[in-house]
C-alpha cells in the first residue's frame, strides 16, 4: 500500500493535483493494470474514510458534544517503547473507542533518530490499524516536565498524571 500512496502523490504532483486524470492517462497508456487501478481506488477509499473520521471527531470536540460539555483540548499521552505493549493496546483501544482527541507522544527514536526505521516499525506494530497519531516530540516532554512514562496531560489544564494506571484513572485525575 505504501507504494500506491507514493504513486498517488507523484501523480497528483505531476498532473497539477488532478490525480484521477493522471490515473486514467496511465491506464489508457497501458501502464496501470485493472488490478492496480482497483488497489488505488481501495487506497483512496481508506484515506477518505480516515479523513472523514478525523474531521467528524474534531468537529464534535470543537462543539463540546463528545461525552460531556466543556471537554476540549488535546489529550497528550506520553509513552515510550519500553512501556509494555499491553498498556499501549489498552490506551489505544480506549482512545479509538471513545474517539478522544488524543496524541501519543514519544520523546525520541529507538536507537536515535539517525535510524528511523526501528521507530517506524515499532509505531506500526503498536498502532495495529487504529487511526491514531503517534508523534516524536521531545519538546512536549520538556514542556510538561515528563520524566517517567506513561503520563497523561490535557492541553489547557494544569497537571500531569503518571504511572501504569488505567487511562480512565488518568483522565479523571486531570478533571476530564
Amino acid at each position: 500500500m505504501r507504494g500506491i500512496a507514493l504513486l498517488c502523490c507523484a501523480l497528483s504532483l505531476t498532473f497539477a493535483g488532478d490525480l484521477q486524470e493522471g490515473l486514467l492517462r496511465l491506464k489508457k497508456e497501458g501502464i496501470l493494470s485493472e488490478e492496480m487501478m482497483r488497489m488505488i481506488e481501495e487506497y483512496k477509499g481508506r484515506v477518505k474514510g480516515s479523513v472523514d473520521r478525523a474531521r467528524k471527531r474534531a468537529k464534535g470536540w470543537e462543539e463540546g458534544k463528545a461525552e460531556g460539555e466543556g471537554r476540549k483540548g488535546t489529550v497528550y499521552i506520553f509513552m515510550s517503547s519500553s512501556v509494555p505493549e499491553e498498556v499501549w493496546d489498552a490506551y489505544m483501544e480506549y482512545v479509538a473507542e471513545k474517539e478522544l482527541p488524543a496524541v501519543f507522544l514519544l520523546r525520541g527514536c529507538i536507537g536515535g533518530c539517525r535510524y528511523i526505521r526501528p521507530t517506524l516499525a515499532f509505531i506500526r506494530k503498536v498502532l495495529k490499524g487504529h487511526p491514531l497519531e503517534v508523534w516524536i516530540d521531545p519538546i512536549k516532554f520538556r514542556e510538561y516536565g515528563v520524566k517517567v512514562v506513561p503520563c497523561v496531560a490535557v492541553e489547557g489544564k494544569e497537571g500531569l498524571s503518571c504511572g501504569d494506571w488505567n487511562i480512565v484513572y488518568h483522565l479523571r485525575r486531570l478533571g476530564w
